[in-house]
């Protein structure tokens, strides 16, 4: 291992001092196993950039306060990065190619931003062997954006408070958990499967929330499991699954709520929960052998499925306020099953079976 290796191809540059009021570093490694650290303290205008060419390569930046930039690129497998930004307004961008990286980015406070690529690149071992970001964002103007193509990325975020936005694309058998804590809240996460199937998890707690979560597999092949949770505040949630196989759970819990399902393709899973306040659900399954099962309890309830083909299976169960449920199921044989059990307040059920 070397430190700060005097390559040719190595560049270090520094400068500070109260009247720049500048922290700069530059840094260039090419060759394996260096580690290269950058640490900016105490404040001033902040700005360090790390290149690594080759394999099992660490880099680690800290900043702490004031006008905070870093970029970090790793090319090659087997590398490592650390970045940490604390106060004022930050922004972070880590690009990694290359199969097995590891990416960790921690913003706390001010304008944080992040922007993260891991590219496996074609041709690459896959599968298991994919790249691993977990991302930390605490207080204020947060935002990110990840992309993570190829296979068997492993992704996990949690954003704390303030303007939150995610916008998340991952490729096949992709495993993902989003986490959003108080303030504007937003999510947007596509995962493209292409018939080995994946996982998303996207948690919000308060305030202004809203997911839009997509995963393809491809004709009949699996596109994989999907697990939301809203806890509070103006909820608001789409989701569509295309390809055989898919799983999607559910659960809002006051305020807002509202959920529009889509899932294409052969024997697909959908089971949710609504509780308190403007619940509302819209669930298209096509094909055959689909299952839906919701619940709503409390305020304004309304829920709508529509299943295609055969041998396909509803169950509404809805307690308290408004209710109202209709079930439509097409098919061309008698397999089809559909229930709804209503208690208390405004009931109405239309079940259509053709």
């Amino acid at each position: 291992m070397s430190t700060l290796k005097p390559l040719a191809a190595c560049m270090f540059l520094i400068f500070s001092g109260q009247a720049l009021a500048a922290n700069t570093a530059l840094q260039i490694q090419d060759g394996a196993d260096n580690e290269a650290v950058i640490e900016q303290l105490n404040g001033d205008g902040n700005f360090a950039d790390q290149t690594q060419l080759g394999d099992l390569n660490h880099s680690a930046i800290t900043q702490d306060g004031n006008s905070n930039t870093a970029i970090t690129q790793q090319n090659g497998p087997l590398n490592q990065t650390e970045l940490a930004q604390v106060g004022n307004l930050n922004s972070a961008s880590v690009y990694q190619v290359g199969y097995n990286n590891v990416g960790e980015i921690t913003q706390l406070g001010d304008g944080n931003q992040i922007a993260l690529s891991q590219d496996q690149g074609y041709g690459e071992p896959y599968l298991l062997n994919g790249s691993t970001a977990a991302l930390y964002q605490q207080g204020n103007n947060n935002s990110l954006m990840v992309d993570q193509t190829w296979y068997g990325n492993n992704l996990t975020v949690v954003t704390l408070g303030d303007d939150n936005s995610m916008q998340v694309v991952q490729g096949g058998f992709g495993r993902a958990q989003l986490q959003q804590v108080g303030s504007g809240n937003a999510v947007i996460f596509e995962q493209q499967n292409a018939g080995f199937g994946g996982s998303m998890d996207v948690s919000q707690s308060g305030n202004n929330n809203s997911a839009s979560m997509g995963q393809s597999g491809g004709g009949r092949y699996h596109a994989g499991t999907a697990t939301l949770q809203q806890n509070g505040d103006n909820n608001q949630a789409s989701v569509g699954q295309y390809g055989g196989f898919n799983e999607l759970s559910f659960s809002q819990e006051g305020n807002g709520n509202e959920l529009d399902a889509y899932q294409g393709g052969r024997s697909t899973v959908l089971v949710g929960s609504s509780t308190g306040d403007f619940n509302r659900a819209e669930v298209s399954q096509s094909m055959d052998g689909n299952n839906a099962e919701l619940t709503q309890v409390g305020s304004e309830n309304v829920v709508q499925i529509e299943q295609g083909a055969y041998n396909s299976n509803a169950q509404v169960s809805q307690i308290g306020m408004a209710n109202q449920a209709t079930l439509v199921q097409s098919s061309w044989d008698v397999s089809a099953s559909a229930s709804v059990m209503q208690n208390g307040s405004g009931n109405l059920a239309t079940i259509h079976q053709r």
